[in-house]
């Protein structure tokens, strides 16, 4: 049983993996979260890698995770056992079913800030999950969000960012292709690097704008808007991001953005404010002033709010010295008890 923030990293990277089968974890995508990154800290180094370097491969652990959801969200939990359903979880588990699955990884230059394998978000929802930390003990987590939410939503800041990502595979459709972004003042330039294939996989895009948020998750949340005939199980183990890079625009718009991917619209990222592409990893740096990460850390967490300073990666806050980091995505790193369901559909 956990008794504090990062009790399970930590009991995880310091235990002899060599003894155990696998680790069964029962909670939501926070604890997921912290039993990830143990695990994969105690892998990187009894293999004597540099888990601080992005230019590092990383080691694939010899153990299995398993996840039995008791949380209020558990994304996690549904897209490896295909329901958010305790028994099911647990008999995939006893049966030995067994997949692996991507991650992905997010630093600051050469140092380790998380892995993740669900999301990884900065601005709207970032700002949220730090405007939560003060509250959430005292309202409880759904009223914190709820109250955050619409207190970030009335304030509705936009931070000025330069994002570079390099695109993963061609897009099979029209409508995988990133949105002409010059409909809302972002400039962009391509470079090809050597090796190229095709016209997009492994080009490098940069671009400089006013963002509301830019969000990644490691499976598509709307599946049947990208047009690829993808089956859900292959967004989490293509070696891709899927990342939505949302520019200024109306309240009502971003409320629309939510309902589209509540109703699992086809048309969620037809619009001029919206980007979406899959990528293989991706850059942002906030082209803003800042104040010392010390002193608002002393402050508490809830001051990271509109500092650009906030990251959300899997529901967790993590505090940035400077606006930037950098996220690569780790191909089938992960293997977990689960059988991926093809025609699953994530209910958010």
């Amino acid at each position: 049983m956990t008794e504090r923030a990062k009790h399970g990293q930590e009991a995880v990277q310091g235990y002899d993996l060599s003894k155990i089968d696998g680790i069964v974890c029962i909670g939501g995508d926070g604890i997921v979260c912290e039993v990830l990154n143990g695990l994969m800290r105690n892998v990187m180094t009894k293999a004597g890698k540099d888990f601080n370097s992005p230019d590092v491969p990383i080691e694939q652990p010899p153990v299995r995770l398993g996840i039995i959801p008791a949380g209020s969200g558990d994304a996690v939990a549904q897209w490896i056992s295909g329901a958010r359903d305790p028994v099911t979880s647990t008999l995939q588990i006893i049966l030995g079913a067994s997949c692996s699955i991507d991650i992905c990884s997010v630093y600051d230059e050469n140092k380790l800030l998380s892995f993740a394998a669900l999301l990884v978000c900065y601005g709207f929802l970032s700002d949220i999950i730090a405007d939560t930390q003060t509250s959430r003990a005292r309202f409880g987590l759904h009223s914190a969000v709820l109250v955050s939410s619409i207190r970030n939503l009335i304030k509705h800041r936009a931070y000025d960012l330069e994002i570079e990502y390099t695109l993963g595979k061609a897009p099979e459709s029209d409508e995988c292709k990133t949105n002409d972004s010059s409909k809302q003042g972002i400039t962009n330039d391509v470079v090809a690097p050597e090796g190229a294939t095709n016209e997009y996989s492994n080009v490098v895009k940069q671009f400089h704008g006013k963002v509301f948020s830019v969000d990644m998750f490691l499976a598509e949340l709307v599946p049947k808007a990208v047009g690829s005939g993808q089956n859900f199980s292959d967004f989490l183990q293509d070696g891709q991001l899927n990342l939505t890079i949302m520019g200024e625009c109306s309240r009502m718009k971003f409320l629309k953005f939510g309902k589209d991917v509540a109703f699992q619209s086809k048309e969620i990222y037809n619009k001029p404010h919206i980007q979406h592409m899959q990528v293989t990893e991706y850059k942002v740096r906030g082209m803003f002033e800042t104040p010392p990460a010390e002193e608002v850390t002393a402050r508490g967490a809830r001051h990271t709010v509109g500092t650009g300073l906030a990251l959300n990666c899997d529901g967790e806050l993590v505090v940035l010295d400077r606006p930037y980091f950098h996220v690569k995505a780790r191909k089938q790193c992960l293997p977990v008890y689960g059988i991926l369901s093809e025609q699953f559909s994530p209910k958010y």
